[in-house]
């Protein structure tokens, strides 16, 4: 899903969470409406009407496909900002550490998704059984991006001690914002003030074209 706009000064590419798919995420059309940039909502494989079966492997493959083929067919040279949401959040993680991108903003970010199940069933070895684990905390250590990361404090999905810790694996620039009396599923509307002043904020600071990694 593509809201493009013939003024736009970056692109931002959108990893949405696991319940739903893309075409429920539109409110971030409305969300990131103040920031003059092509905003495209990426669809995992099996997320949709297609009959493929999703794994950690295929939606990460896809992900970079997608963020490859915008930079090599931009027309122009602009800075691209990968936005995750919940499971997005270690999507967009990946992705950056295998081709450069101007930033990374992630709204209700986790270490991996073996934690976040660890700790809502302490009593069973989902490390052990979990077989598409999301290491977005080795993932963050390896990433050139800057970072900006959102949570609510009230978080009762993804506690917000997972976002504490995630930020400080970044070995890039990382700074967390918590938001007060605010959980999982309505971040983007108790959020919404400082979603929209922070992200456009850090979107002017880092909008940068991207170079190749190793440049």
């Amino acid at each position: 899903y593509l809201k493009p706009s013939e003024t736009a000064e970056s692109w931002v590419i959108l990893f949405h969470g696991n319940a739903g798919s893309a075409c429920d995420r539109t409110y971030f059309f409305d969300l990131l409406s103040h920031i003059d940039a092509n905003i495209v909502l990426f669809e995992y494989p099996g997320y949709g009407s297609d009959a493929i079966r999703p794994n950690e492997k295929i939606i990460r493959e896809k992900a970079l496909e997608l963020v490859n083929k915008i930079k090599a067919s931009a027309k122009k040279d602009l800075p691209v900002f990968l936005m995750g949401e919940s499971l997005g959040t270690g999507v967009a993680t990946w992705v950056s550490t295998k081709t450069q991108v101007s930033g990374l903003i992630l709204i209700s970010a986790y270490t991996s998704i073996a934690d976040v199940a660890e700790h809502h069933y302490p009593w069973l070895p989902v490390k052990m059984l979990l077989r598409h684990p999301f290491r977005a905390d080795i993932w963050a250590a390896r990433t050139q991006a800057p970072a900006v990361l959102f949570h609510g404090k009230d978080d009762d999905i993804i506690p917000i001690k997972f976002a504490r810790d995630q930020v400080k694996h970044f070995s890039s620039e990382a700074e967390l914002f918590e938001i007060g009396h605010c959980g999982h599923n309505d971040i983007t509307d108790t959020g919404r003030n400082t979603l929209r002043t922070e992200i456009k904020k850090f979107i002017e600071s880092k909008g940068k074209p991207y170079l190749q990694i190793g440049q």
